[in-house]
């Protein structure tokens, strides 16, 4: 051989002994009959002999074409199976994901991250229902959601479980209020203040819990909110000091709120969650993907232990940090 076989050539070789004929060759591959023949007789003489014998106008493979025949075969039925696969690829990144998730996400991160997924996935289709934790969980371990979106820690032996980041209970108090002068929020500087509390994680909430007891405070909870937002949204209107999770968007906030870090410390990971007992879809694998790169353009954990008054405006999602993902 002079040089190396183009796909193509060897492809024109595989037809010709697959029809039998230049001509369903021809119509095989949609060429013309005489380009055909043109590319035949190049591929014979890139091997240095003659692969047919013309007999009355017919092609009678010689035995060495028989032979090398076996070896473009194999390399077709190779590409025939890649072919395949990307089809196959294609139709796992397409369809359908259900998603259930926490109030606390749904209201935050979740949209935005689930909107640029779908510019990219044009042919997937999501549905995305806000639930309780327990609810979440359920609906997961039945097969009836694909992806779970909550706060942890959880207890579910067949949940398998990824980290999407961490985030911390704080405090959000109404502006002009004597502890936003304060760089830490403990349980003490609580004492009789009307505290608003988000019902929607039982497990962070026992350790809220464990906090005030520990310190032989009790609370005055004037309002349990089903998830951080409303809790964010009556503390900006001045009904009490919210004790939630931190979460990445405030847009709704009417009026600035202070934001501090309640002491003794609570870390909260935020977690997705699919069913342990098979197999992870690769559509689900990827949007898990997406969830935990995009948690870095946020502001999960970004408090500094200062004074600094944080509005609204201060405390959207953080731009011009692609390179980082």
């Amino acid at each position: 051989m002079t040089s190396r076989f183009r796909l193509h050539h060897l492809e024109i070789f595989w037809a010709v002994i697959r029809t039998g004929s230049q001509r369903e060759a021809a119509s095989l591959l949609g060429l013309s009959q005489p380009a055909v023949s043109k590319l035949l007789r190049h591929v014979e003489d890139q091997v240095g002999m003659p692969l047919f014998r013309r007999l009355k106008g017919r092609l009678v493979p010689t035995p060495e074409a028989m032979t090398f025949f076996e070896a473009v075969d194999d390399i077709f039925a190779r590409v025939e199976g890649a072919e395949r696969l990307v089809r196959e690829l294609k139709r796992r990144f397409s369809g359908q994901l259900t998603i259930v998730s926490v109030p606390g996400l749904t209201t935050t991160f979740v949209p935005e991250v689930i909107g640029r997924f779908l510019k990219e996935q044009t042919d997937v289709r999501i549905g995305i229902t806000s639930l309780p934790t327990a609810q979440v969980i359920d609906r997961v371990l039945k097969k009836q959601a694909h992806i779970g979106l909550v706060y942890g820690p959880i207890e579910a032996t067949a949940a398998e479980t990824v980290l999407l980041c961490t985030t911390h209970i704080i405090c959000a108090i109404p502006e002009g209020h004597r502890l936003a002068e304060k760089t830490v929020i403990m349980p003490d500087d609580l004492a009789g203040e009307p505290i608003i509390s988000a019902a929607f994680m039982p497990q962070w909430g026992q350790l809220v819990d464990q906090a005030f007891e520990k310190a032989g405070v009790t609370r005055n909870i004037v309002a349990n909110c089903a998830n951080s937002d409303i809790a964010y949204k009556m503390a900006a209107e001045g009904a009490g000091i919210a004790v939630v999770p931190m979460t990445p968007l405030r847009d709704a906030i009417t009026r600035p709120v202070v934001l501090r870090r309640f002491a003794p410390a609570i870390s909260l990971p935020v977690l997705a969650v699919h069913n342990r007992t098979e197999p992870l879809e690769q559509l689900a694998a990827s949007l898990i993907g997406w969830l935990r790169a995009s948690t870095r353009d946020y502001q999960w954990d970004a408090l500094p232990f200062t004074s600094a008054k944080l509005a609204p405006s201060r405390i959207r999602p953080r731009r011009g940090r692609e390179s980082d993902n």
